[in-house]
């Protein structure tokens, strides 16, 4: 944004009360400028204005992340921030679809508490995306968000209560794509 400066007596002549002083801009689109400037980069993310950078307001996020079960997968999420931001969440949808997660269904729906209810207006879009590194790092088996798709008893919360080898080895499976026996006709997107 440029930055303001006090318009000097010879400018304000040719300044008709038609013409605005300075150009209005809405507290969402401040909010959401003001969050991208304190933005700091974080390893293993990294972040694509599909739109252009005009239109900050839709993103997508690529994660890879450092540890855990899904380590060393690439996995990019949609961002779509809506106009009552920051009093609702941002809207955010898993790219790589459909995937072996607790808290992300086959269609791409997240399951993170601050997209639900415990969002609120000091919240940002980055503590969502720390959120989504988190759910690699440390999936919530707790509150998982059931595919819809998959045998009850291979949802990947069911399986890791059981098993957790198995689960390894079915998150592994799903990570290099194609068919895995017992999770259906489903096909796996290569995340590696």
């Amino acid at each position: 944004m440029k930055a303001l400066r006090k318009i000097h007596a010879s400018e304000r002549k040719n300044v008709t009360k038609s013409q605005p002083l300075l150009k209005k801009v809405d507290v969402y689109t401040l909010r959401i400028m003001k969050e991208w400037n304190e933005w700091e980069e974080i390893p293993g993310v990294t972040i694509k204005f599909p739109y252009g950078v005009d239109k900050t307001h839709i993103f997508d996020v690529t994660i890879v992340p450092h540890s855990g079960y899904w380590k060393g997968g690439k996995f990019c999420f949609h961002f779509e921030i809506p106009t009552d931001y920051p009093m609702s969440p941002p809207y955010v949808t898993c790219q790589n679809r459909p995937i072996y997660h607790p808290n992300i269904d086959v269609k791409g729906n997240v399951c993170l508490n601050i997209l639900r209810p415990d969002w609120t207006a000091v919240n940002t879009f980055g503590n969502v995306i720390y959120g989504l590194i988190l759910l690699f790092e440390s999936p919530n088996f707790t509150d998982p968000l059931p595919s819809g798709v998959f045998p009850k008893s291979m949802e990947p919360h069911e399986v890791k209560a059981r098993d957790e080898n198995k689960f390894k080895n079915l998150v592994n499976m799903t990570m290099k794509g194609g068919e895995v026996d017992g999770l259906g006709d489903i096909l796996f997107v290569c995340v590696l």
